[in-house]
C-alpha cells in the first residue's frame, strides 16, 4: 500500500471514529490569505479618501472605487461617518488592491477590492453599516462575503440600518 493510500485510510478511520464518539472534527476553510494569493495584487499608499467607497492613491493620483459596495454620497445621511470610517481604515496606509473582472468604471476609476493586511476593506465598510452591498456582475468574487456582512449589519441595526 502506498503512503498516500495509508494516509487516506488513516484519515477516514479517524474521521469515522470521531463522528462515532461525538468529537467535533476540524475542517479547513479558505482564509483571507488564500484570497490574497488568488490574484496578483497591486500595492499603493492612500493619499486621500473622497467618500466611503472611493480613494486616491499617492503614486499618480489614481482614483480607486471599491467594488461591491455603495456608500452615502455628499449630502446624504451618514456621508461624513462613512468617509471617516474609510479614512480610519486606509488613510495614509499601504494598501493592496485586487481586480475582479472589470478594470474601470465609466468615470475611469479603477474598480478594486482593497486590503489592509488581510482585512478586506470593502467587506468592513458594509459590516460596519457604513455602506450597502452593491453586487454588479461580473464583479462578484466576494459577493457572498459582502452580502453576509450586510446581513450582519442589518441584524445589529448598524449605521445605515439603524432605523430599520
Amino acid at each position: 500500500m502506498t503512503g498516500k493510500a495509508t494516509l487516506a485510510i488513516s484519515a477516514t478511520v479517524i474521521f469515522l471514529f470521531a463522528a462515532w464518539v461525538g468529537i467535533s472534527v476540524i475542517t479547513f476553510t479558505k482564509t483571507a490569505e488564500d484570497d490574497l494569493a488568488a490574484l496578483p495584487l497591486e500595492e499603493g499608499i492612500v493619499s486621500y479618501v473622497i467618500d466611503g467607497d472611493t480613494i486616491i492613491l499617492s503614486d499618480d493620483d489614481t482614483r480607486v472605487r471599491l467594488i461591491g459596495i455603495d456608500a452615502p454620497e455628499l449630502g446624504e445621511p451618514l456621508y461624513a461617518e462613512s468617509r471617516a470610517f474609510l479614512e480610519k481604515l486606509v488613510g495614509g496606509r499601504v494598501v493592496f488592491i485586487q481586480r475582479d473582472q472589470t478594470d474601470t468604471d465609466p468615470y475611469n476609476r479603477l474598480l478594486r477590492y482593497i486590503y489592509v493586511g488581510t482585512t478586506l476593506v470593502n467587506e468592513e465598510m458594509v459590516r460596519g453599516g457604513l455602506a450597502r452591498g452593491a453586487i454588479i456582475p461580473p464583479d462578484t468574487r466576494y459577493a457572498a462575503r459582502i452580502l453576509s456582512a450586510e446581513s450582519s449589519a442589518k441584524r445589529e441595526h448598524l449605521g445605515i440600518w439603524a432605523e430599520q
